[in-house]
């Protein structure tokens, strides 16, 4: 059983579905994927909800995010970078017998490199599902809805935010917003600590 959830893990995280065009290379399809998997129990959009959820994410779920994506991004420079030595030192060192060899430890620098950024790159899309998991509800509080009472009104309201978001697509007139007190507005117990003239 653990080893075939772990396949099936590996599977969905490396390959996007059936129903998508592979991608030409193995580090898109795991971007591909996460587009897919990623806050997809939720029905949520990744690519549409993403940008206006991360920047309510913090603590420890942040940095988890940011450290995967600047390691894929690294080891994608390193990669694009090391290929092109390869490549060069190969031109150079056409007619230089045995010095061609030299231009094998940069292509292998290449290689090591994109597998860096094809885990890298699956780890990001799993800490952005785990951000997605943690902080949605902060979500409809940013946006002045109420929190769904159970997981299929949750649903609902994903896929109508998100057709909103990607089609722009007017959300229902009688969509009920709850505004909560503005934060530099001080309840009257917080007025009654601090206004010196109450204090007196």
């Amino acid at each position: 059983m653990n080893r075939a959830g772990a396949a099936w893990t590996e599977l969905t995280t490396r390959f996007p579905p059936d129903e998508l065009p592979a991608a030409p290379t193995a580090l898109g399809d795991t971007l591909a994927a996460m587009e897919s998997y990623a806050g997809s129990t939720h029905r949520i959009d990744v690519v549409v909800a993403w940008p206006r959820l991360y920047p309510l994410v913090d603590g420890g779920a942040e940095e988890s995010v940011d450290t995967h994506r600047d390691a894929m991004d690294a080891a994608s420079r390193l990669a694009v970078t090391a290929a092109l030595t390869a490549v060069a030192a190969a031109a150079l060192l056409w007619h230089s017998g045995r010095w061609l060899l030299l231009a094998a430890a940069p292509a292998f620098l290449a290689r090591l490199g994109y597998r860096a950024a094809v885990h890298s790159a699956a780890a990001y899309g799993a800490a952005v599902d785990a951000a997605i998991d943690t902080y949605r509800f902060a979500l409809y509080d940013k946006l002045c809805l109420a929190r769904p009472a159970t997981p299929g009104a949750e649903r609902d309201l994903n896929a109508l935010l998100c057709t909103h978001w990607r089609q722009r697509v007017p959300l229902p007139a009688d969509l009920p917003y709850t505004h909560s007190p503005a934060a530099s507005e001080p309840t009257p117990e917080a007025a009654s600590r601090t206004d010196p003239a109450q204090n007196a």
